[in-house]
């Protein structure tokens, strides 16, 4: 057979061949394309059975390591914690000392740590996470950013505020490493940890970090989300706190202008903020201010009858006093006098 006709041949088989090739190659990458689609849109179960089909079909270590990962993502989801532990250690198990696949399953189990409360067991695993990543020749900073910030958070749940300081100082030198002064993942723990700063009663520090914030909220047009409007309460709240009632009344005033434009905005923590600002008010004699934000502010509040409504209708009574209706602030004292006092929401 001369060379021209084994050419022509191997073409025609060519031809024939790939679109079956192709097609056995998307029926064995199915399992692990629709787990992935389920993932994205957070369809945890159609996930999970994806997922368990694609681990039962021949793979490399590395694709069964990152199957793995995701089914425990999967299975923590949906609250299987026995099943999402059992996958995370074999993920574990799977990595041995390759340090990108250990620090993907070691991520999974301490995430299922942290929903079943285990804060020790997170605490150690986040320690090995970084002990193996500072190790590594080219350490990768945004790695240890995300397991520094894991950790403050941690911490600031276990009202460990000191500890949560010095990993807050520490992420935010990460994510400065990391993105850069001005971007906004770094606004986003600077404001984190200005709202830490103002709990432990450090205000300059918190001021500080908050404006910061908010200058790069502002600068990426970010001034409307749901984080921006945290840092501007949390900054009226440092002033207030500290006694500049003057700085505490604007930051109020662009807070309750924010969330009132914001969709899918708080409603509660809008009515908190009215009633903040209301306050201030009657502190500087404008009462008629104070009413006009107190009535949508207590209208919110009267689903709940607790704390903030009592305090609400306290405050209307001052600000009807100063109009001079005696009556209307007789009433609303009587209005907060019936409400049983519960511990107060923390701000």
């Amino acid at each position: 057979m001369s060379i021209i006709r084994l050419f022509r041949l191997g073409i025609r088989v060519a031809a024939w061949a790939t679109p079956r090739v192709q097609e056995w190659h998307r029926e064995r990458q199915m399992n692990q394309n629709e787990s992935q689609r389920h993932l994205d849109a957070k369809n945890w179960a159609e996930a999970e059975t994806h997922l368990i089909a694609a681990l039962k079909e021949k793979s490399s270590a590395k694709v069964r390591g990152e199957l793995l990962a995701k089914l425990s993502k999967a299975q923590l989801h949906q609250k299987k914690f026995d099943a999402a532990i059992e996958s995370a250690n074999a993920c574990v198990d799977l990595a041995g000392k390759d340090p990108n696949q250990l620090w993907a399953a070691w991520d999974a189990l301490s995430s299922i740590q942290l929903a079943q409360g285990d804060t020790t067991s997170a605490l150690e695993t986040l320690k090995s996470m970084d002990e193996s990543e500072k190790f590594r020749a080219k350490p990768d900073v945004v790695r240890l950013l995300k397991t520094s910030r894991k950790r403050g958070n941690i911490l600031v749940g276990l009202g460990r505020t000191f500890e949560a300081r010095a990993a807050s100082e520490e992420t935010l030198k990460l994510a400065e490493r990391a993105h850069g002064a001005d971007h906004l993942e770094t606004a986003h723990i600077l404001a984190e940890d200005g709202a830490l700063c103002r709990k432990i009663g450090d205000h300059p520090q918190a001021q500080q970090r908050l404006q910061r914030a908010l200058t790069i909220y502002r600068a990426s047009e970010e001034f409307h989300s749901v984080q921006s409007s945290e840092s501007l309460r949390h900054l009226a709240l440092s002033l207030e706190e500290c006694g500049n009632l003057q700085g505490a009344t604007a930051e109020y005033e662009r807070f309750v202008s924010v969330c009132e434009r914001q969709v899918g905005g708080n409603a509660k923590d809008l009515a908190y903020a009215q009633v903040r600002l209301s306050s201030l008010y009657v502190r500087s004699g404008r009462s008629s201010a104070a009413r006009e934000l107190l009535g949508p502010a207590i209208a919110a509040l009267e689903r709940e009858k607790g704390e903030a409504l009592r305090e609400a209708l306290e405050i209307m009574a001052l600000a009807e006093e100063q109009a001079g209706r005696r009556a209307a602030a007789a009433e609303c004292r009587a209005r907060a006098e019936s409400i049983s006092p519960t511990p107060a929401t923390p701000r």
